[in-house]
């Protein structure tokens, strides 16, 4: 769906024009967290504006999914509520504001700059791929060298090692440098901070069923 402008209004250049419709969580306070999306440089609270959500696969829902701290519930709901979603919100905030009224704007849409961000998602665990040729190119040079930098079977078959989920954090987190040992001319260790950094761009998909997530879901046993 090719939206119009929002009355939103943001800079062209902006990553988060109204065809975009991110999904993410926000602290409401110090004790509560809500489901969110972004136009420009505003958050928009779709905990708030959930009654406003009137397509079939939202009018079958009996609980505000959004007034929650997570997307989990959102996400195990499938694709099909997801289009509805961004279409509906593309709607909404293109049609006019008297949809939503003035005082529901003035609570549900904030400048991005006045909330903290929360984890979007409540991770339980997740593998990580080694699927990078480039980077594992270069970190194969690293520990054996040039001639010997790819393992013959990496072209052969999905590397993938389990993770921790508590390194997955959101942006802004401080990160701790490690430290452990080390040892300069091979002979003596030392206990001290790594000296390198590695920075890598990561992309994330969330695969699995509601009970994967922590979701009830109706199967057809009795």
């Amino acid at each position: 769906m090719q939206a119009n402008q929002s009355w939103i209004e943001y800079d062209k250049n902006t990553h988060f024009p109204i065809q975009n419709i991110p999904f993410g969580c926000f602290h409401v306070d110090a004790t509560t967290k809500h489901c969110c999306t972004r136009i420009g440089d505003n958050i928009i609270d779709l905990a708030l504006i959930f009654s406003h959500f009137k397509g079939p696969h939202f009018s079958a829902l009996k609980e505000n999914i959004f007034d929650s701290e997570n997307l989990n519930k959102f996400a195990a709901l499938g694709k099909a509520i997801r289009l509805e979603a961004r279409e509906t919100i593309q709607a909404i905030f293109t049609s006019g504001k008297e949809a939503l009224g003035a005082d529901l704007i003035a609570k549900a849409i904030l400048p991005v700059a006045s909330v903290q961000m929360a984890m979007p998602m409540f991770i339980r665990d997740y593998t990580d791929f080694y699927s990078s040729k480039n980077h594992a190119y270069n970190i194969g040079v690293m520990f054996r060298g040039i001639d010997n930098a790819l393992q013959p079977n990496w072209l052969h078959l999905p590397v993938g090692y389990h993770g921790r989920a508590s390194s997955i954090v959101i942006d802004g987190t401080p990160i701790t440098r490690p430290k452990g040992q080390t040892s300069a001319d091979g002979i003596t260790p030392g206990f001290n901070a790594c000296r390198l950094m590695d920075f890598e761009l990561e992309m994330g998909t969330i695969i699995g069923s509601g009970n994967a997530m922590g979701v009830p879901i109706k199967t057809n046993e009795a």
